[in-house]
């Protein structure tokens, strides 16, 4: 009966796990030479890597832009670690 919810709350973890496996590569990507050499990151940039993470979703999914904006923050965090690890 409730098949389509089922189906819906079953991929809800693998369309996370998309999206984050995207913005962590357009923050590598976009951020990884500004965060080495000690530049900030400003809000354009942030919004330039949302843009970027949009079309690599391509259509598979709704995307609520505060979740990506909140994880696009995350990843830089994550990359901050790494970087000055």
């Amino acid at each position: 009966m409730n098949n389509g919810l089922i189906k819906c709350v079953d991929t809800m973890p693998k369309m996370i796990a998309v999206i984050k496996e995207i913005v962590a590569e357009e923050v590598d990507f976009m951020f990884r030479d500004m965060i080495e050499t000690g530049q900030g990151i400003g809000t354009s940039d942030i919004t330039a890597c949302m843009n970027a993470c949009v079309p690599a979703v391509n259509g598979r999914f709704d995307i609520d832009l505060p979740f990506l904006c909140h994880l696009i923050h995350n990843a830089i965090g994550e990359l901050e670690e790494e970087v000055m690890a």
